[in-house]
């Protein structure tokens, strides 16, 4: 079977990562279409531009010059019908040779979800869930608002991505054009959430309905990469933190307190370069893009920090425990299924106070925190092989293939 995923780019965050893996895996007949194709893989492919793409593509650089970091179509809510998605589809080549279509993150204003009952009336979809948006008005989280549950497009986070405070909020005629595009679709996809609680979000959705086949896929990891190598035999506690700009992760959380840290520490920086005073050596990376590289920098640490306001099954999490890491993270979404039963430490979402006692008792005994660490690289091994979640995969697509 050949698989064409599609997704808005091959290099971002962890939609992103996924699916680049995935048709690189060996497991599969792959290609990945996206919207902005950054790397020089043979199997990725970029959708066409029109003129009309080209201008708003213009217009966009435009309003950035004048310091309007928003784009024109998502500024004022325009039609994503502009797009003509199916129609670049049904001319490429990589669209027509395929058995099955494989979604990942179709937001950020480059598919139109009209095109979703011409490719089903074509061919079976598979969509895998990395985020809220598809039973949202178009936030990618909530943050715990349950409006998704009652039909109610709106929220009071109108202002985080993809939506970015449009002029226009088209959010309650997004919600209902989704449940009835859904209820056509649903005897052709599977929705695939990347957690069961993604999965209780869907099910509880507005949007939802009965035909929908859900299958809940956890993600996996390369374990031959990440993995523990046991050396981790300093003296002084070294913490990790991913310092983020995005309104999810949190940032703040960790770096407004932390000067009020106890014990001595060093601290290892990914991201941004912190601005808060900080009484410990620091260590800087930029994004780190190589995977073997950023295991190496997981295995040169002890905690990482993880302060997420919403999450659905982070990568970055199940890297650390896979390689011994003490995980601290927000007890949201699908990070409550990553770290249980004493391999991870969870504390109180948005709650910077819990955050830093917890943190506290993970320095006072670093032994202890190393063991938390060992627990999770074996609960890692045992539960997040990559491999085992492209059998599951496997598996839906064998099963779809028999209705065309």
């Amino acid at each position: 079977m050949k698989i064409l995923h599609i997704n808005g780019f091959d290099h971002a965050g962890g939609a992103e990562q996924f699916a680049y893996d995935f048709i690189h895996s060996g497991s599969f007949d792959a290609s990945l279409l996206v919207n902005m194709k950054s790397s020089d893989s043979h199997k990725v492919f970029e959708f066409p531009k029109t003129s009309i793409d080209r201008f708003l593509f213009f217009t966009d650089k435009v309003l950035y010059k004048l310091g309007i970091k928003k784009r024109f179509k998502q500024l004022f809510s325009i039609s994503d019908a502009l797009n003509l998605t199916y129609h670049k589809l049904k001319n490429l080549p990589v669209y027509r040779d395929a058995d099955i279509i494989h979604l990942h993150n179709i937001h950020g204003g480059y598919f139109d979800l009209n095109a979703l009952s011409k490719i089903a009336a074509e061919k079976p979809i598979v969509w895998s869930l990395h985020d809220m948006w598809a039973i949202t008005g178009g936030e990618a989280h909530t943050f715990g608002n349950k409006n998704y549950t009652l039909g109610i497009g709106k929220t009071p986070y109108r202002n985080i991505y993809p939506l970015n405070n449009p002029v226009v909020d088209l959010r309650q005629q997004y919600m209902e054009k989704k449940k009835k595009i859904y209820r056509n679709i649903a005897g052709k996809t599977v929705w695939v959430p990347a957690s069961h609680w993604l999965e209780k979000c869907v099910r509880e959705s507005y949007v939802y309905n009965q035909n929908m086949r859900i299958n809940t896929i956890q993600y996996g990891i390369n374990l031959t990469v990440f993995k523990n190598d046991n050396q981790r035999i300093w003296n002084v506690p070294r913490i990790l933190f991913f310092n983020s700009e995005s309104s999810f992760k949190g940032s703040e959380l960790f770096l407004e307190n932390i000067s009020r840290i106890e014990k001595k520490f060093e601290l290892y920086v990914i991201g941004k370069k912190i601005k808060f005073p900080v009484d410990a050596k620091v260590t800087y990376f930029d994004f780190i893009k190589d995977r073997q590289a950023l295991s190496s920098v997981f295995n040169s640490t002890d905690i990482l920090v993880f302060p997420s306001k919403a999450d659905t099954f982070p990568f970055t999490v199940l890297e650390a425990m896979a390689c011994g890491v003490c995980v601290v993270a927000g007890n949201v979404g699908g990070i409550t299924e990553q770290l249980e039963n004493d391999d991870g430490i969870l504390f109180e979402n948005q709650n910077a106070t819990d955050l830093l006692d917890k943190l506290n008792f993970c320095l006072a005994d670093l032994e202890h925190a190393r063991s938390i660490g060992k627990k999770a690289s074996m609960k890692a091994v045992k539960n997040y092989n990559a491999l085992d979640m492209y059998q599951k995969y496997a598996s839906i697509y064998r099963s779809l293939s028999g209705n065309y």
